[in-house]
């Protein structure tokens, strides 16, 4: 990455990387190569952008910035609200557990392993009253399921989950919507996409 968050200074770091990367496309001018833009990737927020220009970058990766969810913000009250979740249904219940539908529950590892919790029910007014622990399978394995523990004999096949955790899409089988809120309140799917990005239709 180009820039670190530093927990005792409260504020991201430049990184080596940053130099490298404007000293490189220095190095191709003098070449006779005609470098138009100097791209910095990375952990990317609106209260980072005067610092990485200063350095000499003139564009960055949005990735985790756009949803809230670079490491600053697990410590810091950043511009950006986190922005993402990751929604599946339950597929049956045994013993104790409501198994969902996986295919997109890698977490990225740049936080030490948390507590992942779920919400569940089956409409707007149900979900929000539990939040329940769910299991993930280990990262090396493949996420057919994961299961949130409820003894509830009401929750049914179809009821809706909804996780939130720092995901990688490019790394999981799921796909990803994009919603906007609409003048009247109401959510409203703009685009699904692949995790290539390919758009679905």
């Amino acid at each position: 990455p180009c820039l670190l968050y530093d927990e005792n200074k409260k504020e991201l770091d430049p990184t080596q990387n940053v130099d490298t990367i404007v000293e490189a496309s220095e190095m191709l001018k003098k070449q006779g190569f005609k470098i138009e833009q100097v791209n910095a990737p990375g952990t990317t927020s609106t209260v980072t952008l005067k610092l990485l220009a200063q350095k000499g970058v003139t564009h960055v990766e949005p990735g985790h910035g756009m949803t809230g969810t670079t490491p600053a913000h697990a410590f810091d009250d950043l511009p950006e609200k986190p922005a993402i979740l990751y929604l599946s249904e339950v597929s049956h219940s045994y013993k104790g557990h409501a198994y969902f539908y996986g295919g997109g529950l890698y977490i990225d590892p740049v936080f030490t392993p948390y507590p992942v919790k779920a919400l569940l029910g089956r409409n707007a007014d149900s979900i929000l009253r539990y939040r329940f622990e769910a299991l993930l399978p280990d990262p090396n394995s493949i996420d057919y399921y994961g299961t949130i523990k409820t003894e509830s004999s009401t929750v049914k096949s179809g009821d809706t989950v909804l996780l939130g955790f720092r995901a990688q899409a490019f790394h999981t089988r799921a796909r990803v919507s994009v919603i906007k809120k609409t003048e009247s309140g109401a959510p409203k799917v703009i685009g699904t996409w692949d995790a290539t990005g390919r758009s679905i239709e």
